[in-house]
């Protein structure tokens, strides 16, 4: 589970600042990071496709830095409330490389 922050300095360009854990286990958090992010509204139609890329620090299991790029979707059904799609591929500093998912929900203030 994760929480995320984002802000956009204008309707195209933003930054985004983000902590998940996978367990509680030993640490409470197990990475943060932040991206800058590019999108692209359609319209008023509430569809912004959007370009990321950032770096990360992994707290748990083991201490590296990561840095990721890719790609997604975000949808607003209503002026602040909306849904989104992305996936990013992670380049690890200590372990493989992988990709990764996110689904979730914005609130937008």
């Amino acid at each position: 589970m994760g929480v995320g922050l984002s802000y956009f300095f204008c309707r195209y360009v933003g930054v985004e600042g983000y902590a998940y854990s996978e367990s509680t286990a030993h640490a409470f958090v197990d990475n943060v990071g932040g991206d800058l992010l590019l999108r692209l509204p359609i319209g008023n139609s509430g569809v912004a496709p959007y370009i990321f890329g950032g770096a990360a620090r992994q707290i748990d299991p083991l201490y590296q830095w990561t840095f990721d790029g890719g790609a997604g979707v975000e949808w607003r059904f209503a002026p602040h409330v909306g849904i989104f799609v992305d996936a990013r591929y992670v380049f690890a500093d200590k372990t493989e490389n992988y990709g990764l998912g996110r689904v979730g929900v914005k609130f937008g203030f």
